[in-house]
């Protein structure tokens, strides 16, 4: 078939011919083999035909499940006609697509080849005719050979930027024919002649599909490589083959679209189920194996998520998470830059601040036990650096993991990853990083204790079989750092239930308290501290959950011994700040009326961090009523006075006149 004059690039308007517009892009299609010098008007004719037909199917209305574009098609075209017209189509299509890759591939690297050549051979013999003492017309053959040298070039980048649009233009029509063949909409039923054809259609655009996959990484380095070279100024190349690979990575995920399970991506629709399942069967009887357009198009989308951030790349790297059930991660050699990738994902901020990001991170810890362990090895080796808001990002991946975990990732998870963090949160003797690694286990596990659904109760069961051997024997170690830890973990954990058994539960809670009375009398200062603060926090959440006499013992040692520690100050200042954060709970007030009216005299402590707690804790309590006055008008007007931190007199100052 010729090839007509067409609109210009761009407009979309009908050809002029007698043919309709299937069947001139089937002629122009299989005309492939003797690609015209003028690759321009192809890619010019082509783009013209694609929009007219894309227009007609959107404004007929007519059903197009048996192949695309059939709106161009005259409505007296019967069902089979259409149907061969379509497998023919697909055929050139993929013949098409063969041949531009085969004359894409030539001149991209055999031109090179040749000027490289070229150069070896003439630099010599110039050389040679110059120390000769040759004439003046050495430097008018040096214009001329750097003036061709210069043609050849803009003709090699004009014929690679054709070739690029022209795949381009199939990877576009590819795109669509896919989602109209595979569309999860309902289509009539077909005859076994129709199916046939439509299975000959179906596998010739996979094939077509293949082709261009295989190009993916290519494509995409040599962007890069274009980008940078001095030759392309206008950036025309990049731009065409960047846009390239973007198309056909499009092109792959549709296809991976219908390949997944029909409840893969959280829809319960059963339209949209059923239409899944029709296309699976489809894909099923032509043979077709979507998971070959994985390959090269996850590596692809995880490049560009890395390096641009975008969050659309981000989503759609989660929207082909499932595609790494089908890669082989025993393979060392096939996987290895996929792994490498993954591994810098799970560490990168793109991902990490995603819900998607960390929904896909999530689904890389469960693919395989090895990959779970390389990612978490990953990830503790940025905890010392990482800042609160990544640290929460990382237990959020690591409890999405474990909430969809079961069997042997289960226990991996949870011996590998969460036991590895409680060791380090409690044996690490730098208290900074541990305390980092307990903000991971609060994000991953301890603000999920209360939650209404199954998962409180699984979290809890977890955190008693995880952390009862190690928390109460690391309370009594000889480290200090090491009771400092674990006090911490106990208290961002409290409480530790057994929810079986009532007798056990009421066991455990006690053996908490009690290892919480202990630390209070700790020898360390920095541990009482701790511990003080500590036990405040989990009185003022858990009040109601206590025992009435143990929270009267407690709250006792902490506003009558703790807070005249003679031996520091630390603790003194932690236990008035326990005391003000215990007033934030109204079923304390009463206890606590009776047992902090003599904390007054820390007003004249000679610590300044001491006096200013008392302050803030006087404050605090002057805003409730019904709260006995901690210090008298005196002790106040001498502080106001006397006091040599301005922050104190502040604030004395407005007990003194505003409360």
């Amino acid at each position: 078939a010729s090839v007509v004059a067409m609109a210009p690039m761009g407009k979309k308007s009908s050809p002029k011919v007698s043919q309709s517009p299937t069947e001139q892009l089937l002629g122009l299609l299989s005309s492939s083999a003797n690609l015209p010098d003028d690759l321009s008007e192809l890619s010019t004719s082509l783009y013209s035909i694609r929009s007219f037909m894309a227009s007609s199917s959107t404004s007929t209305g007519v059903d197009f499940s048996d192949m695309p574009y059939s709106g161009a098609l005259s409505s007296s075209s019967s069902s089979s006609s259409a149907g061969s017209l379509a497998a023919s189509l697909a055929s050139a299509l993929d013949t098409f697509v063969a041949s531009l890759i085969l004359n894409l591939r030539n001149v991209g690297g055999g031109t090179d080849d040749d000027d490289d050549s070229g150069d070896g051979e003439e630099n010599p013999n110039g050389l040679e005719q110059r120390a000769g003492g040759g004439g003046g017309g050495d430097d008018d053959d040096a214009v001329l050979q750097a003036y061709a040298e210069k043609k050849t070039r803009e003709e090699k980048l004009s014929k690679l930027v054709s070739l690029t649009n022209l795949l381009r233009e199939c990877a576009a029509m590819a795109h669509a024919w896919t989602l109209e063949m595979l569309s999860p909409e309902s289509a009539p039923a077909k005859s076994a002649s129709a199916a046939s054809q439509e299975r000959q259609a179906c596998t010739s655009l996979f094939n077509a599909s293949r082709r261009m996959h295989d190009l993916l990484l290519a494509l995409a380095q040599e962007a890069a490589t274009s980008a940078a070279n001095e030759h392309d100024e206008q950036g025309e190349l990049a731009n065409a083959q960047a846009s390239l690979a973007d198309d056909v990575a499009r092109l792959c995920e549709a296809w991976f679209a219908f390949h997944v399970a029909p409840d893969a991506h959280a829809t319960n629709t059963s339209t949209r189920n059923a239409g899944r399942r029709a296309a699976q069967d489809v894909l099923d009887a032509c043979g077709i194996v979507v998971a070959e357009l994985t390959t090269q198009c996850l590596p692809f989308l995880l490049i560009r998520a890395l390096c641009g951030g975008r969050p659309t790349d981000v989503k759609r790297a989660f929207a082909m998470r499932d595609s790494l059930t089908v890669l082989d991660f025993d393979d060392e050699e096939s996987i290895a830059m996929t792994k490498e990738l993954l591994l810098r994902c799970s560490v990168s901020a793109s991902f990490l601040r995603s819900n998607e990001g960390r929904k896909f991170l999530s689904h890389v810890m469960l693919v395989d036990v090895e990959m779970m362990k390389e990612v978490y090895a990953c990830v503790k080796a940025q905890i010392p650096n990482a800042s609160s808001a990544e640290l929460g990002w990382y237990g959020d991946v690591m409890f999405r993991a474990w909430r969809t975990s079961s069997g042997a990732d289960l226990l991996t998870l949870e011996s590998w990853v969460f036991g590895d963090l409680l060791d380090c949160a409690v044996l690490t003797a730098d208290v900074k990083v541990a305390a980092k690694a307990l903000q991971v286990l609060d994000a991953a596990l301890h603000k999920h204790k209360l939650a209404s659904s199954g998962i409180g109760k699984a979290v809890d069961e977890t955190l008693h079989r995880l952390y009862e051997p190690v928390v109460f024997g690391s309370a009594t170690a000889a480290n200090a750092s090491v009771r400092l830890n674990a006090c911490r973990v106990m208290v961002s954990s409290f409480p530790l239930r057994v929810l079986d058994d009532a007798d056990a539960d009421a066991q455990i809670l006690q053996q908490q308290l009690h290892a919480m009375a202990k630390l209070m009398a700790d020898g360390c200062p920095q541990v009482r501290a701790e511990a003080c603060r500590g036990c405040a926090r989990m009185l003022e959440k858990f009040w109601e959950l206590l025992p009435a006499r143990v929270v009267g013992v407690l709250v006792g040692r902490i506003a009558d011994d703790l807070s005249a520690d003679a031996a520091s100050p630390l603790v003194r200042s932690a236990a008035l700040e326990g005391l003000k954060v215990l007033l934030g709970q109204p079923l304390a007030h009463a206890v606590l009326g009776r047992a902090i009216g003599s904390v007054g005299v820390a007003l004249g402590d000679a610590s300044r961090g001491v006096r200013r707690a008392c302050v803030d804790l006087v404050v605090a309590a002057r805003q409730i009523r019904g709260m006995p006055d901690i210090a008298t008008d005196v002790q106040l007007l001498e502080s106001l006075a006397t006091d040599p931190d301005e922050h104190v007199r502040r604030r004395v100052g407005e007990l003194l006149f505003f409360c």
